[in-house]
């Protein structure tokens, strides 16, 4: 036993003496502090970019150097400073917003603090991205509302402040209120239309603001919306293609009595389920994928593994319309999950379709549309369901849609909804 504790004792001593070894050949000198100037930067250029430089530079050959900053001065006065680090030979400067000549001083600086003398260099940027953003904002009438689109190529990010002249409920008369702000960046951004306007004119306003605080002027626009309703849903009815999916509730030889609340005017019966799985719902059963043994050839070949074509779908709407969107009111069990649409195309036409259930006449209105699950969208459930999911259409006159459910959630062939509100205008047969 005594041995053993001896033996113990011996290993810790080695052991320690080991990490004192290595602290005193290595810690002292690597934690020791100089007074040395690094060298400078050589080859400095400088590339002009939207808001500000990309300048690039060669290192000196210095082994205890830890990177580079660049000095320079913001609009608004206040000093700012960039590092980059020795594995990359540039440095990016963003932030302004003048064209004006801009003057920077670049320095190394190594472990111990110590900086360079200064390399000093100017240059003149490029259209700052938040101008640029308020110089190509287009404001648009469009149904119910107002489209808005601006260019952001270099994908900064902004903030877009909208604003609209109107009477608010305590104010007598009109007033400036905000109506909407927008953060993007990371992509660009795609157009966007705010709706709940009444067919007026409109004055909006709309400014744009960067994360230095960098401000672009005011644009103003006057539109006047153009007028949109919910299209009756009494009037819409099924419309049987070949090459057209069974259903469950239809009349069709696929009739389950133990599925009587799914049937298709339920798509369109203004009734959304917020508790509940009333609605419509394609064929899911063992014949899913045989029931059409020749898809039409838009569909035929077989673009996701568990599905031989698009599952299609024909809705007579009632009469001519011009539709400015639709939207989907997923089930409550069928959220992002089960049968709930995930990708789809829409077609349209105004005329008779053809008998055989091809797409001859028919014009492709939606391609590939994609329903992404929305942020937060668990705790924002019900107001999802309520409001549904948005789809804009081309404003075309049509009479009959139809749908191809390409995609959905779940490894099921079914797809399935509560509601479909379609909006736009009745038009004069």
């Amino acid at each position: 036993m005594k041995d053993k504790i001896l033996f113990i004792l011996c290993f810790v001593f080695c052991l320690s003496g080991a990490f004192i070894a290595c602290d005193d050949a290595l810690g002292p000198d690597y934690l020791s502090k100089d007074g040395t100037k690094p060298a400078p930067l050589s080859n400095v250029e400088v590339t002009p970019i939207p808001g500000g430089a990309k300048i690039s530079y060669t290192l000196p050959e210095n082994n205890d150097l830890l990177g580079v900053k660049a000095y320079y001065t913001l609009p608004g006065g206040q000093d700012a400073v960039v590092r980059s680090s020795i594995y990359k030979n540039e440095v990016i400067l963003t932030g302004l917003i003048k064209l004006e000549s801009t003057k920077v001083r670049l320095v190394t600086f190594d472990h111990s603090g110590n900086e360079s003398d200064p390399v000093s260099t100017e240059f003149v940027p490029l259209t700052a991205p938040v101008i640029t953003a308020a110089q190509s904002t287009v404001v648009e009438p469009d149904f119910g509302g107002a489209k808005f689109s601006f260019e952001n190529d270099s994908e900064s990010a902004l903030d877009m402040y909208i604003m609209v002249n109107l009477k608010t409920k305590d104010a007598s008369a009109d007033s400036i209120v905000l109506l909407d702000v927008r953060n993007f960046g990371l992509e660009k951004p795609k157009p966007f239309i705010i709706r709940g306007f009444d067919v007026k004119p409109y004055d909006f306003f709309i400014f744009y603001k960067d994360r230095w605080d960098n401000v672009s002027d005011t644009v103003k626009v006057n539109i006047e919306p153009i007028f949109e309703e919910k299209l009756p849903g009494d009037v819409m009815e099924r419309y049987r293609l070949p090459h057209d999916m069974p259903e469950f509730g239809g009349t069709y030889p696929d009739d389950f009595p133990s599925h009587g609340l799914w049937s298709p005017e339920r798509m369109y019966d203004g009734k959304i389920d917020l508790n509940g799985a009333e609605g419509w719902r394609g064929y899911d059963g063992p014949e899913a994928e045989t029931y059409d043994p020749e898809p039409v050839e838009e569909y035929r070949s077989p673009f996701d593994p568990k599905r031989v074509t698009a599952h299609l779908y024909t809705i007579d709407l009632g009469g001519p319309r011009v539709l400015s969107r639709f939207t989907y009111h997923p089930l409550t069990s069928g959220y992002f999950a089960g049968g709930g649409w995930k990708i789809i195309d829409v077609w349209g036409t105004n005329e008779t379709p053809n008998a055989d259930g091809s797409f001859d006449g028919w014009t492709k209105l939606v391609e590939d549309f994609e329903f992404e699950v929305p942020k937060n969208h668990n705790a924002r459930k019900r107001e999802i369901i309520h409001n549904g999911l948005e789809v804009p259409m081309p404003s075309v006159p049509v009479r009959y849609l139809r749908f191809a459910f390409k995609k959905n959630y779940s490894t099921i062939l079914a797809f399935n909804a509560t509601e479909v509100s379609f909006y736009g205008q009745v038009l004069d047969k």
